[in-house]
């Protein structure tokens, strides 16, 4: 098994904005392996609460303070909000290792997934 970059002595920290499923699970397994992460969340107090249960590996910040303060940057978020937050924060992000689990997918009026990228626009 590989040794984490943070037992080498390389401190690696993520920034992890959004603590819903995905972002919550993510935080979880990475402070499970020994790495540090910063939390960020629309409502601040769901991103302390969570910080709060993972322990001292763990912090909230603001979006913008997790992001300045991370090697990495996870957007568990909806695909319309990152395409809102990117640009926002565009500079804040060179440099650094981003990643995007999202699809671009919504819900219509009657409940049902429907793709949000027009036909002839490919998601990656």
């Amino acid at each position: 098994m590989a040794e984490s970059a943070s037992r080498k002595g390389v401190g690696l920290t993520t920034a992890i904005v959004g603590v819903g499923n995905i972002g919550g699970a993510l935080a979880r397994h990475l402070v499970a392996g020994g790495e540090s992460v910063v939390l960020a969340a629309k409502d601040e107090s769901r991103a302390e609460a969570l910080a709060d249960e993972l322990g001292p590996l763990a912090r909230a910040a603001s979006v913008e303070d997790a992001i300045a303060d991370a090697d990495a940057v996870i957007f568990a978020l909806w695909f319309d909000t990152i395409k809102e937050l990117i640009p926002q924060h565009a500079r804040l992000l060179e440099d650094k290792v981003v990643v995007d689990p999202s699809n671009p997918v919504a819900f219509d009026v009657n409940g049902q997934t429907m793709r949000t990228l027009p036909s002839f626009v490919r998601a990656c």
